[in-house]
């Protein structure tokens, strides 16, 4: 008897937005982006002229080297997916590219080759929160480095933006549809480019530098989306259907 008034007492619980909310927490609005998925983020910037790096999206050593004529080298070549850094490769002359290329093709991992702007070494750094600028710093990569990392850094310091530069980033987040993000750009002689948008930016390098805890105003930011969304379940991401059973 005593295992059957147990078993009773067992509940069959689905995981969803509304479950979630059953259970005392909330659920905030989301991306439905790819997370760090480049090619993603490439097209969508060509398709609004934003100004960013020319780049290839690639399959195989063999596209690779159709397109070696247009490259201007040094280039990057990494990843289709991000990784804060990780399988982030720069490619002095074509020998190098096609050696990456083929690395990339034996796993079956498709990989973005892209043209590399200078000045090396330094981005801007810029985050968002509701579209609008919360925080921006200039960053210095560590020697060695064409690009600056996530964390660890040479140097990162405040810095002032340009009207410019201010509405690129604007518009680089809104068009992402991004609640909160950092956004990397690049100052050239030719005026700001685009080089990233980050969905889950290490935040640890602009609140030391700038002083704020950036949680609070995402935090602020998407209790109120989720306050004054009549249909919060139509802001997030399905999670996978999962059964259990809880005690």
């Amino acid at each position: 008897m005593g295992i059957l008034r147990r078993a009773k007492r067992r509940a069959m619980v689905t995981w969803s937005p509304s479950g979630i909310r059953l259970w005392g927490q909330p659920v905030y609005p989301h991306n439905r982006i790819p997370l760090g998925d480049h090619v993603t983020m490439a097209r969508l910037f060509a398709r609004r002229n934003i100004p960013t790096p020319r780049s290839w999206v690639l399959n195989s050593s063999e596209q690779f080297t159709v397109i070696i004529p247009e490259i201007e080298f040094p280039c990057l070549i990494r990843s289709r997916h991000g990784g804060r850094g990780r399988q982030f490769n720069v490619a002095q002359h074509s020998g190098e590219g096609l050696e990456l290329a083929q690395k990339f093709s034996n796993v079956g991992h498709p990989f973005v080759v892209q043209e590399l702007p200078q000045p090396w070494g330094e981005d801007l750094r810029i985050m968002l929160v509701g579209n609008q600028v919360v925080a921006s710093v200039l960053r210095r990569a560590p020697v060695g480095f064409v690009r600056p990392r996530e964390s660890g850094n040479l140097s990162v310091s405040l810095v002032q933006l340009t009207p410019q530069e201010e509405t690129l980033a604007q518009q680089a987040a809104q068009m992402y549809g991004a609640p909160f993000c950092a956004v990397s750009l690049l100052r050239t002689e030719a005026g700001p480019v685009l080089l990233e948008v980050a969905r889950a930016p290490v935040l640890s390098e602009l609140e030391a530098t700038t002083g704020l805890n950036l949680a609070e105003p995402i935090v602020r930011h998407l209790s109120s989306l989720v306050a004054s969304s009549s249909s919060p379940q139509a802001n997030v991401v399905p999670l996978p259907t999962r059964t259990v059973l809880v005690e």
